[in-house]
């Protein structure tokens, strides 16, 4: 079985809820769902996380 899975973002404005996908796969094993981040220190991880918060920057931004 594979444990890889798609990253999603989910956006709400006015009550309505919008998916897209972020085009990133993660290891299911790997993820911290209470910090919303990828677990590790290799440079995988490290480039998820920033991408991660730069996609969070910018969605803050737009708001």
């Amino acid at each position: 079985m594979n444990n890889d899975a798609l990253i999603y973002i989910r956006i709400t404005v006015d009550g309505k809820r919008v998916n897209f996908s972020l085009k990133k796969i993660i290891h299911l094993d790997l993820q911290d769902l209470t910090k919303k981040k990828v677990k590790g220190t290799t440079a995988h991880a490290k480039q998820t996380n920033l991408y991660l918060e730069e996609v969070k920057s910018q969605l803050f931004q737009i708001y």
